[in-house]
């Protein structure tokens, strides 16, 4: 887009240029026949003078005036078109900043969005290992009094273990008893007998 703003502006200047050397030429012309006029006068002209020697120049000068009327006009037609362009181009442009803006606050949109997640993500990881935390220290409680009942229970069974032995020794120490006793009265029955 800059490089076809930059191409009518040169063609512009050329076109000016052209304008310019055209009116110069015309002007130079001019200023000589004027200067030998006001200087020679109608007395110094050839007796020779024809019409067709006065038409060349006047030939030319038209030739210049239509060469610079047509300047001019590609100069005007040429600026039309620059201003075509550079309306062309404040358009596009407006278009292209309005797109830049657009896109600008998506993004910012996103971006924000984008943060509020992470900060809920942040924030439910948060609540999450604190929950996992309380957890934990819950586990670590209970493993603690299941450990202290178990020894509990260890000691229980150890003491039963024990009151269990003695029972059996003190059951055979009946039964010896018993078996002592019932000879005792088999050797009363006996003797009485």
């Amino acid at each position: 887009m800059s490089s076809t703003v930059a191409l009518v502006v040169a063609v512009i200047g050329l076109l000016a240029l052209l304008a310019a050397a055209g009116v110069m030429v015309i002007a130079v012309r001019r200023s000589p026949r004027a200067a030998g006029a006001t200087t020679a006068g109608p007395a110094s002209e050839p007796a020779n003078a024809s019409p067709e020697f006065g038409a060349e120049p006047q030939r030319h000068l038209a030739e210049a005036d239509r060469a610079a009327e047509q300047a001019r006009q590609r100069l005007e037609d040429a600026g039309r078109a620059a201003d075509q362009i550079r309306a062309d181009a404040e358009a596009d442009a407006s278009v292209i900043v309005r797109r830049a803006e657009e896109l600008a606050e998506k993004v910012n949109r996103a971006r924000r969005d984008t943060e509020a997640e992470i900060r809920a993500a942040r924030d439910e990881a948060s609540h999450l290992r604190a929950d996992l935390e309380r957890r934990e220290a819950r586990l670590a409680e209970r493993e603690d009094r299941l450990d202290g009942e178990l020894r509990t229970l260890q000691e229980r069974s150890a003491a039963l273990d024990q009151d269990r032995q003695e029972l059996e020794r003190r059951r055979g120490d009946l039964a010896r008893l018993e078996d002592e006793r019932r000879e005792v009265l088999e050797r009363a029955a006996g003797l009485t007998g």
